[in-house]
């Protein structure tokens, strides 16, 4: 397991996460991100929420996913 958070703007927009942006639960088993991780990886959840928001209708559209060096 491995989560970055950050906050949406309206619009269609260009998201770029650095790797140690990453964090890791604090009971889960430490693992290098590059090494552990990215190298081994099958799949990507992508979830939204909010802290202390009022309720809004939205959509999240994701075109594509790349991970790069």
């Amino acid at each position: 397991h491995a989560w970055a958070n950050f906050r949406l703007s309206p619009g269609f927009n260009t998201y770029k996460l650095k790797h140690d942006t990453f964090t890791q639960p604090v009971w889960a088993q430490r693992l290098d991100l590059k090494q552990d991780v990215l190298k081994k990886l099958t799949s990507v959840v992508i979830g939204v929420f909010c802290e202390k928001c009022k309720m809004e209708a939205g959509t999240v559209v994701v075109d594509n996913i790349a991970f790069e060096k």
